[in-house]
């Protein structure tokens, strides 16, 4: 929307402030919403659980505070597809997967790394276990579709 007050009538004036919409009592989930340029947006801030069901229950949460000019930043603690591993890991099964697929499909959201690397490995995540270097991506930026073009 345009600064005319959809958060709470947040947006005032010159309309380039933030303020923090909610954060949850386990440090999982941070909302903010900000004006810029008379349009008023909001990021998402996460650190999805370890426990793969725990971090489906997560994820699936995540779609009730998406609204329009929504961005999601943060850690998910799943790879999205093999691209984001390197060949030194296995790519499992994960139901919390399909459900983080899901929700950028249900907000018309884009991995924007993605989008800009296409095939291009990079990790976020770097770590030895029994001497081999084991990589990933699991720190996601999501943005709008319309924005990240």
């Amino acid at each position: 929307g345009d600064c005319g007050g959809t958060y709470g009538g947040a947006c005032d004036g010159d309309c380039n402030h933030t303020r923090r919409s909610y954060r949850d009592n386990d440090g999982r989930l941070l909302v903010s919403d900000f004006c810029f340029d008379g349009m008023e947006y909001r990021i998402i801030n996460v650190h999805a659980p370890n426990k793969e069901t725990d971090r489906k229950m997560f994820l699936m949460g995540l779609k009730e505070w998406c609204i329009n000019n929504t961005m999601i930043i943060g850690d998910f603690n799943v790879v999205l597809s093999k691209s984001d591993i390197s060949n030194n890991n296995v790519y499992k099964n994960d139901v919390s997967r399909g459900k983080l697929i899901q929700l950028i499909s249900d907000t018309n959201l884009i991995d924007i790394w993605r989008i800009i690397n296409n095939r291009k490995r990079g990790f976020t995540r770097r770590q030895i276990v029994n001497g081999k270097l084991k990589q990933g991506i699991k720190v996601f930026v999501m943005l709008p579709l319309y924005l990240g073009r």
